[in-house]
């Protein structure tokens, strides 16, 4: 009679090993669970729509866009310029070219010589019993020169009162770059009256400014200061006159 010699150990190993794997419950061999647990699926995520938007995004490229409205010179805004300013002219904080007040006369790119009109009227009184009024007009000139990195100003004015007397006067003066401004004193000036032997000194002052067509413009106002009737002085008392009116001025051909 043979005998049934027992499974061997390692065989039984082998077996019950795959078992313990095939990744579903375990049972015995009478189909019963053998209590144990399945191996667990893998899971797999997907982030959500938060976690994406909190993700870096690169900022959009867009292109520069200059701006050079009413700007002669400096920044466009993108690195370049609007334009240069011509040689001795500063580029202001506006963007607009101005003569430099450090290059001197050089720097203000204006005529030296001028050429205009005047218009205007008067009135004078002698012993307080001759009153004569009437319009003065005529004809004026004035230089620009350098003195000291200074424009200084000087120039006459000449023409006739009521049609026949002789009216003239002589001006100096400054012209500022930074104001534009020019101001003169009418130092000498005198209105003639040759019927009456007469003659009436006046002075005062003549201010303007360079206007935005490159010309210039003011104004004049004069008072007398001094008469004489018959080559004799006046006194104060008996003699009064005076003066005013408007110029214009341009760059002399």
């Amino acid at each position: 009679m043979k005998r049934i010699r027992p499974m061997s150990c390692v065989l039984c190993a082998v077996l019950l090993g795959c078992g313990g794997s095939s990744g579903t419950a375990g049972t015995n061999a009478d189909g019963s669970a053998d209590g144990t647990t399945p191996d667990a699926p893998t899971v797999f995520q997907v982030p959500d729509a938060e976690d994406s938007a909190s993700q870096d995004v690169p900022p959009l490229d867009l292109p520069c866009v200059p701006n050079c409205t009413n700007k002669e010179c400096g920044d466009d805004g993108c690195g370049t310029s609007c334009g240069t300013c011509q040689a001795a002219e500063i580029c202001t904080s506006v963007g607009s070219c101005d003569p430099d007040p450090n290059a001197g006369c050089g720097g203000l790119t204006l005529a030296e010589d001028w050429a205009g009109e005047y218009d205007g009227s008067y009135e004078a009184t002698l012993f307080g019993l001759l009153p004569m009024s009437g319009d003065t007009t005529g004809d004026l000139s004035f230089s620009l020169k350098c003195f000291n990195s200074k424009l200084i100003v000087s120039g006459t004015m000449s023409g006739m009162a009521s049609g026949e007397y002789p009216f003239e006067l002589t001006f100096q003066g400054t012209y500022n770059p930074d104001t534009q401004e020019l101001k003169c004193t009418i130092s000498e000036g005198k209105v003639s009256f040759p019927s009456l032997s007469a003659e009436v000194e006046f002075e005062g002052d003549m201010p303007g400014s360079l206007q935005p067509d490159g010309t210039f413009a003011g104004t004049f106002d004069v008072t007398a200061t001094a008469a004489t009737l018959g080559g004799q002085a006046l006194s104060a008392a008996l003699f009064s006159a005076g003066a005013d009116g408007t110029w214009t001025a341009a760059p002399a051909p």
